[in-house]
């Protein structure tokens, strides 16, 4: 069995959004407006459900921008009312309404794994800050909260098309713009004029953000979460950050660690240009073809985002498994570590770590043809948030020498990132699309308000949000979780969080109710505990 470097490559760029032509915000409002008196009203489509929460099917145009277009497509969306009081007739429940306001809370979706029920009962995504909001206002103000989360399309089962989801001439209609009117058009049709607040973390943030920006008459408030509001093309601080991280005492790292990491990866870059060594390299790190290594663009695959694979912006610091976090890698590195072979301490750490996720068969495939090959398959899901950086984004983690990057510094230069937009999707331009995006939004000139932005210090994606230097522009509200990795309050709360996450939540719960016209004092002593 072979595992192909390609998917090492993808999730570097999946760890981590528009096109060229700018839409005037005013005519997409429009054509919401006056094609949703033309059709008939969605059907949602009832399928598998948890007892919590609805699986459902709404449906969607395709093209938000072209008033003549009429298609339409079957857009997944999530829906629980354990929030919502339960009536025993419709005489009641119509006296509850007429007494007591409705609230909407929308789960942003994005580009992450697909959704299931558990993004309105127990997951990552929307838990500790809009399950733990809306359970505090149910519980203590006896209100009505609707819980939805949309899926974004082409992601998850939200396709848009029936069969080759990925081709070019498809990926045209996958844009930030184009979700943002799902979102505005699903909106109108569910709100029923409920209160709604929008919630999302990373690229969700984002979009949550946006639909406050350029939707206020829809979406009253936002929660942006570790949002990357600043479009860049050559993402030098991500990589920077994880090399402070790997310094950072608090977080378990040490000097030592961040030493390993460098010299390790700079002894390979030395190691990879002598041949006579490469058979070395291709027994300690598991490759399956030792002469992949003669070829430039494979050391590239090899070096470039390190030879260990790990997502060090998920750091749990609490986490029990074994080489989990920062404090547990750093640990075994160091232990391991010998002065002047410092890269043998970091193969013993790429075998250990792969071997903990595939079968011990597996060996590792270098080939930047076959990667851009992979990237190029009209029916790889990948190729959707690849798309997205090309189009729209870039956030391009690139290795760059006189950095500090811990990974083979020069092995991954931005042109390895352009490369794969102009093979997998002839996109040429992805300079100018990035800057699109920022006239497009604001990026950190972004003027929303009502929306609250929350980042995690430790984050290498806070570099691209708003944050004590880079604070809102129109003393909107923000605030910077100490210690704190990427959007990890909205994970399900645990007894182990510490009190910076705990008072994230608050902070959050806080705000909404502020914004929503709730007194925090107001049923203070009950003793109601939130636990979602």
């Amino acid at each position: 069995m072979q595992l192909h470097q390609y998917a090492v490559v993808l999730l570097a760029l999946l760890v981590g959004l528009e096109s060229t032509l700018a839409i005037p915000r005013f005519r997409a409002v429009e054509v919401l407006s006056s094609r949703s008196s033309s059709v008939d009203k969605p059907k949602p489509l009832h399928t598998t459900s948890s007892p919590d929460v609805q699986e459902l099917y709404f449906t969607q145009y395709l093209d938000h921008f072209q008033h003549q277009d009429t298609r339409t497509w079957q857009q997944r969306y999530f829906y629980s009312n354990k929030f919502v009081q339960k009536y025993h007739d419709d005489s009641m429940k119509e006296s509850r309404r007429q007494q007591a306001a409705e609230y909407m809370f929308l789960c942003v979706g994005g580009e992450g794994p697909p959704l299931d029920a558990s993004v309105l009962i127990d997951s990552v995504h929307c838990s500790g800050d809009m399950l733990y909001t809306a359970q505090y206002l149910h519980e203590i103000w006896n209100v009505n909260i609707h819980l939805y989360a949309l899926e974004h399309r082409f992601y998850g089962t939200s396709q848009p098309f029936s069969e080759d989801y990925y081709t070019n001439d498809k990926l045209r209609y996958l844009s930030s713009d184009q979700a943002l009117h799902d979102a505005a058009y699903f909106l109108q049709q569910q709100s029923q004029n409920a209160t709604v607040v929008t919630f999302g973390a990373s690229y969700p943030g984002y979009l949550s953000a946006l639909l406050r920006l350029k939707f206020p008459h829809l979406v009253s408030a936002a929660v942006s979460s570790s949002a990357p509001v600043q479009a860049t093309l050559n993402m030098i601080s991500y990589n920077d950050a994880v090399g402070a991280n790997l310094q950072n005492e608090q977080l378990g790292g040490s000097s030592a660690c961040y030493d390993v990491f460098v010299q390790g990866h700079d002894q390979l870059n030395h190691l990879v240009r002598q041949p006579d060594y490469h058979g070395l390299l291709a027994t300690e790190f598991q490759l399956c073809d030792v002469d992949s290594l003669m070829e430039t663009k494979n050391i590239q695959l090899f070096l470039g985002d390190g030879v260990i694979q790990w997502d060090v912006q998920r750091n749990d610091p609490a986490c029990t498994d074994e080489l989990c976090n920062i404090a547990k890698v750093c640990d075994a590195l160091v232990s391991r570590a010998v002065q002047g072979a410092e890269w043998s301490a970091l193969a013993w750490l790429s075998r250990t770590m792969r071997l903990s996720s595939i079968s011990a068969m597996d060996c590792l495939v270098l080939d930047w043809n076959e990667t851009l090959h992979q990237l190029s398959q009209p029916r790889e899901e990948w190729r959707s948030w690849l798309w997205q950086t090309c189009t729209e984004v870039g956030y391009y983690q690139t290795c760059l020498p006189d950095t500090n990057c811990p990974y083979g510094r020069g092995w991954h230069p931005l042109e390895q990132d352009l490369e794969i937009c102009r093979v997998a999707f002839n996109i040429t331009n992805v300079a100018n699309n990035v800057h699109a995006t920022n006239n497009r939004y604001g990026g950190y000139d972004m003027f929303a308000t009502r929306v609250l932005s929350v980042t995690g210090t430790e984050d290498p994606w806070t570099t691209l949000a708003f944050r004590p230097e880079h604070p809102p522009p129109n003393h909107q509200p923000f605030h910077s979780v100490p210690g704190a990795s990427h959007h990890y309050w909205t994970h399900p709360p645990k007894g182990t969080d510490d009190i910076h996450i705990q008072r994230a939540r608050q902070v959050i719960l806080e705000q909404v109710m502020d914004w929503l016209g709730f007194d925090m004092n107001h049923g203070e002593d009950s003793g109601v505990a939130v636990k979602i």
